[in-house]
C-alpha cells in the first residue's frame, strides 16, 4: 500500500502527524492515528524487522517516561501506593503507568511514521519530490549533493547528484578513523583537516558538474554545505575518544567545529543552518538515529547557534582567550545538541522529573561541546589556509594572511577552487 502514495504525500502525512500530536494530543486522536499507521506499516513491504529496532532504540526512553510519571501527581486518576523496600517506604502513582503507556505510544507513532516514510523510497526520490515541494533550489542541490557524496554517486542535472546507495550502505564504506584525546591535546590534527579541505574540494567539483547553471556565489555556498555536511555524516564512522565509557556527545568534538567552519564559509546568512538541516535530513533519510524526523533538530539547533554566536568571537586574543571564547560557544552548541532529545521529552508530556533524569546527558554534551575548542582552533587554521589560496573580485576583499584566525565569519570560503571570502563588516 505504501507504493499507492506520491512520496509529496508521504512527506506532508508525516509532516501533519507531528504538527497534530505537539498541538492536540487527545488519546482518541493518537489511538486512530496509531491504527492508521499500524495498517500502512502491514500493508507494506518493509517487513518488521525495521520495527523492533525502533522499539531497541526506545526502550531507555521509555524507561525514564514511565519512572518519571510513577513519582508526579497527574490529575484525577491518581492511585497512589506504598512499596516498602529495606528501610525505606516509597510512595508510587500506578495511575500514572496509563499516562506514561499513552504518552510512550505518542513518542513511537511519530518514529513509526518518520520510518515508514524513510523506508518507502529512496533518499534521491525524496530530493524530487521536495523539488516538486518547491523547496528552494539550493536546499534541495544540498541534500542531493549530500547524500550523493556519502554514497559515492556522481553528479548529474540541474537539482543535484545521484547517488547509488540507500544510506548507510554508501557511507558505510568509508574506512574507519579514530581521533584520541592525546590527539587533541597536542594538536595533532591534520587528519581532520585533510578530511574536511578534500571534501570541500570534492564537493565544488561535484555540485559544478550537476548543477552547472547555477549561480557562482549561489554554487559555491552549496558546495560548502555539501561539504560539511557530508564531513558530519562520514564522523559516524570516526571513533571519536575511544576508550571513554558510555559518553553521549562525544561526537561533539568534531561536529561542533564544522558547524562553525560551515557558518563562516558561506556567503549567506544563516549558513550553519542550512547546513544543520542538510546534514539532519540525510541523516533522517538515511536511517540514522532513534528520534525520527525530530532527528533534524539534532543538528540545525546548533547549526543556527553557530550562525548566531560566531560574530561574537574576536580574533585579537591570545591563544587562552581564543580556547574560552570557543569553548563557551562549543558549550552551548554543545546544549543546542540536546534539542532532539528536548523535543522528544516534550512530545511524551514528561513531568520535570524526566529532564532531572535526562541531566547528565546534558551535561556530557554541553562538555564534549567545549572541549571542540581545540578542533575549532584547527579548523579555524584550514580557513586561513584556503583563503589565502586566491582572491574574488567582488564586494568582499581579502584577508591578511597572517591576521591570527578567530573570526570565522571572516574566514576563507569553500569549495577546490580555494577562493577567499571576506565579509565587510
Amino acid at each position: 500500500m505504501a507504493s499507492i502514495f506520491s512520496t509529496e504525500i508521504k512527506l506532508i502525512y508525516l509532516i501533519g502527524i507531528a504538527f497534530l500530536l505537539f498541538v492536540w494530543p487527545s488519546p482518541a486522536l493518537i489511538g486512530g492515528l496509531l491504527v492508521v499507521q499500524s495498517v500502512l506499516w502491514a500493508r507494506s513491504s518493509i517487513g518488521w524487522q525495521p520495527l523492533g529496532r525502533v522499539l531497541k532504540r526506545l526502550t531507555a526512553f521509555f524507561c525514564v517516561i514511565v519512572i518519571s510519571y510513577l513519582f508526579v501527581t497527574t490529575g484525577e486518576g491518581d492511585r497512589w501506593t506504598s512499596v516498602v523496600v529495606g528501610p525505606w517506604t516509597i510512595d508510587l502513582n500506578l495511575g500514572g503507568l496509563s499516562v506514561a503507556v499513552l504518552m510512550c505510544l505518542r513518542v513511537l507513532l511519530l518514529i513509526l511514521a518518520s520510518v515508514w516514510v524513510q523506508e518507502s523510497a529512496t533518499p534521491q526520490e525524496f530530493v524530487h519530490a521536495l523539488q516538486r515541494l518547491h523547496v528552494p533550489r539550493f536546499m534541495a542541490a544540498a541534500i542531493s549533493g549530500t547524500i550523493g557524496m556519502a554514497s559515492g554517486g556522481s553528479g548529474s542535472g540541474s537539482g543535484g547528484g545521484r547517488g547509488d546507495g540507500r544510506g548507510k550502505e554508501g557511507m558505510g564504506r568509508r574506512e574507519a578513523l579514530s581521533l584520541k584525546f592525546q590527539q587533541i591535546r597536542e594538536g595533532k590534527l591534520s587528519f581532520i583537516k585533510d578530511m574536511v579541505a578534500q571534501g570541500l574540494d570534492r564537493a565544488e567539483r561535484f555540485v559544478q558538474q550537476a548543477n552547472p547553471t547555477m549561480d557562482r556565489q549561489q554554487a559555491q555556498d552549496v558546495a560548502v554545505i555539501v561539504g560539511i555536511a557530508s564531513a558530519i555524516m562520514g564522523t559516524k564512522v570516526i571513533q571519536v575518544l575511544p576508550g571513554l565509557p558510555i559518553a553521549p556527545g562525544h561526537k561533539n568534538v568534531l561536529i561542533v567545529p564544522l558547524l562553525l567552519l560551515a557558518a563562516g564559509l558561506t556567503h549567506a546568512r544563516l549558513g550553519g543552518l542550512w547546513t544543520g538541516l542538510t546534514a539532519g535530513i540525510v541523516s533522517v533519510l538515511s536511517g540514522y538515529g532513534k528520534y525520527g524526523v525530530l532527528e533534524i533538530a539534532h543538528y540545525a539547533v546548533p547549526g543556527l547557534l553557530a550562525d548566531l554566536l560566531l560574530p561574537l568571537a574576536r580574533i585579537r586574543r591570545p591563544i587562552w582567550g581564543r580556547v574560552l571564547q570557543f569553548g563557551i560557544i562549543g558549550g552551548v552548541l554543545g546544549l543546542g545538541r540536546f534539542a532532539a532529545n528536548f523535543l522528544m521529552i516534550v512530545l511524551a508530556g514528561a513531568p520535570e522529573a524526566a529532564f532531572v533524569l535526562y541531566l547528565p546527558m546534558l551535561v556530557s554534551q554541553v562538555a564534549f561541546g567545549a572541549v571542540s575548542a581545540f578542533v575549532s582552533l584547527a579548523i579555524l587554521d584550514l580557513a586561513a589556509d584556503r583563503r589565502t589560496a586566491g582572491s574574488d573580485p567582488s564586494p568582499v576583499t581579502g584577508v591578511v594572511p597572517s591576521e591570527p584566525p578567530g573570526d570565522m565569519r571572516h574566514a576563507g570560503a569553500g569549495g577546490g577552487g580555494g577562493q577567499g571570502r571576506h565579509r565587510t563588516p
